[in-house]
């Protein structure tokens, strides 16, 4: 079958949560013997796509001014389809009708489903932004909440429509999946998957007394969480006898901190699980599934976070990680996580394995109903 994955950025690009769920996606789907396509927002004078300013935020957004996405960060925080729509983008899905299934991977790119009619829609939902916000009206106050209020209802309404509308809907976070069933809708939990081989890992010997945080830092509650890191966690970890170090895309841009190393992006994944004894992920703002949280345990790397950092994940996953409070956190609960026994049969769904037998079920529904 011709199938097309409509993506905010270059799926090949670097390894943030949804460039990795894309890319995965594609992979797993030519391997089954369909012909994809990976269309993605292009620059006009390049034809690369362009570096997200905030990962989720949509074409308009990242092109505003610094001052302007602050206001539109403050009072509508989750992504808009403002500047959605684009010429380059619309040429491209044009170019490849006819299509037999038109992956949508982001609400703003749903406008694009009706230059490809005949196509089967699938929606997938990295994120269930819907239940992202609650946390975001939480710190919020006066006209500031009532409008990221109005935002929710407006995407829980839109998140509704359009899963009721797709032919298949497919979504990362475990809760968010329920909620979606909750509203009526049909809907696969599809995890965002990691390869095999990560979950193969064994550890031997002593583990560093070095508790790290590996994100994506254009991403606000990653920024957000290294704020709780710096002025919270880092003073207790110190205290504690740990050290503390941050990695990823944007990490070496942040606020130094004395307590934190800010080594920047690696060029192994392994390469930093090969520092850290134990990660810690202090979270209380995003939604969906956090992919760094199962990297981690399937490295054989054990977790210590805030109740937030496990909402997407099933109870057989969350049971796995260490959870504390995220402002008053208990340090000593690392020291159980120093020798940490790691259920791997909980984290098998997250294999890119088990992607590949969903990705063929769902294929194989499609193409049973195409020929009937």
């Amino acid at each position: 079958m011709r199938i097309a994955i409509l993506s905010l950025t270059d799926p090949d690009g670097p390894g943030t949560g949804a460039t990795l769920r894309v890319r995965a996606f594609a992979d797993n789907l030519e391997a089954l013997g369909h012909e994809v396509f990976r269309v993605f927002p292009p620059t006009r004078a390049t034809g690369e796509a362009p570096a997200p300013a905030g990962v989720g935020e949509s074409l308009g957004e990242r092109s505003m001014p610094g001052w302007l996405r602050g206001l539109k960060r403050e009072l509508l925080p989750m992504p808009t389809s403002l500047g959605a729509r684009n010429a380059d983008l619309n040429d491209a899905v044009k170019a490849l009708l006819p299509l037999d299934i038109l992956v949508i991977t982001a609400l703003s790119q749903v406008g694009y489903a009706r230059l490809a009619r005949g196509a089967a829609r699938w929606m997938d939902f990295m994120d269930l932004w819907s239940n992202f916000g609650p946390a975001e009206v939480r710190r919020r106050r006066g006209l500031a909440r009532v409008t990221t209020r109005l935002q929710i209802a407006h995407l829980r309404r839109l998140e509704t429509r359009v899963a009721s509308r797709a032919d298949v809907v497919t979504v990362a976070g475990w809760q968010d999946v329920e909620a979606l069933r909750a509203r009526g809708c049909r809907a696969h939990w599809q995890p965002t998957t990691l390869p095999d081989q990560v979950f193969a890992t064994t550890l031997s010997g002593p583990r560093p007394r070095v508790a790290g945080m590996f994100a994506d830092f254009r991403y606000w509650p990653n920024v957000d969480a290294y704020e709780t890191l710096v002025n919270v966690w880092a003073p207790r970890l110190h205290a504690a006898g740990w050290g503390c170090v941050v990695a990823g895309i944007g990490s070496d841009d942040l606020p130094a901190h004395p307590l934190v190393e800010r080594i920047g992006r690696v060029a192994e994944v392994a390469d930093f699980y090969n520092l850290v004894g134990a990660t810690v992920a202090p979270l209380s703002l995003g939604g969906g599934m956090k992919v760094k949280v199962v990297e981690s345990l399937g490295h054989g790397i054990p977790v210590l976070a805030s109740d937030s950092a496990v909402e997407g994940l099933p109870r057989s996953v969350a049971d796995l990680v260490m959870t504390t409070d995220l402002e008053d956190p208990d340090i000593r609960l690392l020291e159980r996580l120093l020798d940490p026994v790691i259920t791997r049969d909980a984290l098998r769904p997250y294999m890119s394995s088990s992607l590949h037998e969903n990705l063929f079920r769902l294929t194989r529904s499609f193409r049973e109903q195409k020929s009937s």
